[in-house]
C-alpha cells in the first residue's frame, strides 16, 4: 500500500509503506529533511577602511599617532638607568672628618706620631664630636688611587684638594679607635617586632654603628669579626636597578681593600636589581619600605605596558575592522595608561622627598653608617627619564580623548553605510 507522499513543508514524513507476504509492513522515507545550518559572524575586512568625511581620517591618524608616541616615551624612559641619584659631597665629608687620614704621621719630638683627632661640629645636630673616622683609600674616577701619603698633599694645598674632590669615585672609610670594639661577634638568629624574616633566612643583628638588622644565609650564622669599615660611593638607580656610577671602581679597588681590613660580614654586588631573589637580604628598617614603594613603581609600570600592548593589538583591530566596542575598549585602556603613569611618577617623588629628609641609608646595597649618611653630606636628585614619564601621561589621556571622538565618527559612518 503505498501513502501519499508529503510536501517538503508538510509536517507529515513523506514515506512509503509495502507489506510482505507475511504481512510484515516496512516503513521506508522517501526523503528526509537536512537541518539548516545556522550562519557564522565572519569578520571580513571593510572595503571602504578610511571613510571620505576628513574629520574621521585625521581623528584616526591622530589617534594612533598618539597611541605610538605615547608607548615609546613612556618605554624611553622606564628604560632609563638614571632617574635618581646620589651623590655625596666630599668637601662636607672631609670638613666632618678633618681631613684625618690613617697612617699619614708627623713628626714629634723626634718620633713619628698619628694626626691627632679634631672635635668637628656634626652638619645636622651642631655639637661637637670627635669623629670616629678615618679615610684609608681614596679612588679617582680615572681609576688612579691615591695613598694616604699623597693624601697628605691635599690637606697643604688648597688648590688641589679643591680639584680632586670634582673627580672622587669613592672612598674607604674605617674606625680609628677600636677600643669600644670587641674582637668577635656572633650573629644569632632574632626577630625584630612587626618585621618577619622570610623564609629560609635568620635575622642577625648588625654590629657597630647602624644597629639595623639585616637578614644572613643559614650557613653564614657564625661568629665573625665586626664591620668596621665602609665603602662610600655615590649611586645611581632606575626602576628596575641600582647600582654604583663607578661599579669597576668598586669591584677592582674599593671592594679588594675592604676586605683586607674588615673580615666582617661580606658586601654585595656592584649593581641590584629590584626584581632578583635577593632582595629581602637587604636591611629591615627603611629599606624595606623603600622596596615596597619601588615595587608598587614597578607594579604601576609594568600596568601601563599591558595597557598599551593590548590597547595596540585592539585599536588595529577596530581600525581594520571598524568596530565600535575595540574603539571604546582602546580609549579607556589609554586612560588606565596615563593614571597609572601618574602613579609612578607620585611614588617616585614621594620615595625622593623620603630619602632626603626622613629615611637615611635606604639603598641596599648601601651599607654606610648613619653619622656619614646625613642629609648635609648627600643630595638626592632625579634626572631627565622622571621628566620623559611625566610628559607621557598627557599624551595618553589625550589619546584617550581622541579615540573617544573617533569611536563617535566610526559609530556614525557605519550607520551611513547600512542606510
Amino acid at each position: 500500500m503505498l501513502s501519499r507522499p508529503a510536501s517538503p513543508s508538510s509536517r507529515r514524513s513523506s514515506s512509503i509503506s509495502t507489506f510482505d507476504h507475511g504481512g510484515i509492513s516496512t516503513v521506508q522515507p522517501l526523503y528526509c529533511r537536512v537541518p539548516a545550518k545556522k550562519k557564522s559572524q565572519s569578520w571580513k575586512v571593510v572595503c571602504l577602511p578610511l571613510p571620505p568625511n576628513t574629520f574621521y581620517r585625521r581623528s584616526l591618524v591622530i589617534s594612533l599617532l598618539l597611541t605610538s608616541f605615547g608607548s615609546l616615551v613612556f618605554l624611553t624612559a622606564t628604560m632609563a638607568s638614571t632617574w635618581e641619584s646620589v651623590h655625596y659631597r666630599y668637601d662636607k665629608v672631609f670638613q666632618y672628618l678633618d681631613f684625618n687620614f690613617v697612617n699619614i704621621r708627623t713628626e714629634t719630638n723626634g718620633s713619628l706620631s698619628s694626626n691627632p683627632l679634631s672635635a668637628q661640629p656634626h652638619p645636622t645636630t651642631g655639637s661637637y664630636t670627635v669623629p670616629n673616622f678615618t679615610v684609608e683609600l681614596l679612588v679617582l674616577q680615572n681609576g688612579q688611587t691615591i695613598t694616604p701619603a699623597q693624601i697628605e698633599g691635599l690637606r697643604i694645598k688648597p688648590e688641589l684638594r679643591a680639584r680632586s674632590l670634582k673627580r672622587i669615585a669613592g672612598l674607604l672609610v674605617r674606625l680609628s679607635n677600636l677600643d669600644s670594639v670587641p674582637n668577635r661577634c656572633t650573629v644569632r638568629p632574632l626577630r625584630k617586632r612587626g618585621v618577619l624574616p622570610p623564609l629560609h633566612k635568620n635575622l642577625a643583628g648588625r654590629p657597630l654603628y647602624n644597629m639595623e638588622s639585616y637578614y644572613l644565609d643559614d650557613e653564614l650564622s657564625k661568629p665573625m669579626d665586626p664591620e668596621v669599615a665602609w665603602i662610600i660611593m655615590d649611586i645611581e638607580a632606575g626602576i628596575w636597578s641600582m647600582s654604583y656610577e663607578k661599579p669597576r671602581v668598586y669591584s677592582e679597588q674599593l671592594a679588594p681593600s675592604y676586605y683586607n681590613i674588615c673580615k666582617g660580614p661580606s658586601i654585595g654586588l656592584p649593581s641590584l636589581s629590584y626584581l632578583s631573589s635577593n632582595v629581602s637580604n637587604c636591611t629591615a628598617k627603611c629599606s624595606q619600605f623603600f622596596l615596597k614603594m619601588q615595587n608598587n613603581i614597578i607594579a604601576s609600570a609594568i600596568v601601563v605596558y599591558l595597557s598599551m600592548l593590548v590597547s595596540i593589538i585592539i585599536g588595529l583591530f577596530g581600525v581594520i575592522f571598524r568596530n565600535v566596542p575595540a574603539s571604546m575598549v582602546t580609549g579607556v585602556l589609554h586612560f588606565i595608561a596615563g593614571l597609572f603613569a601618574i602613579f609612578v611618577n607620585c611614588i617616585h617623588h614621594t620615595k625622593l622627598s623620603r630619602l632626603r629628609n626622613e629615611w637615611g641609608p635606604c639603598h641596599p646595597i648601601s651599607r654606610v653608617p648613619d653619622r656619614l649618611y646625613d642629609p648635609a653630606f648627600i643630595t638626592v636628585n632625579s634626572h631627565w627619564p622622571l621628566i620623559v614619564s611625566w610628559i607621557s601621561s598627557p599624551i595618553f589621556l589625550l589619546g584617550f580623548c581622541t579615540w573617544t571622538i573617533l569611536t563617535q565618527l566610526m559609530t556614525t559612518e557605519n550607520s551611513k553605510m547600512m542606510i
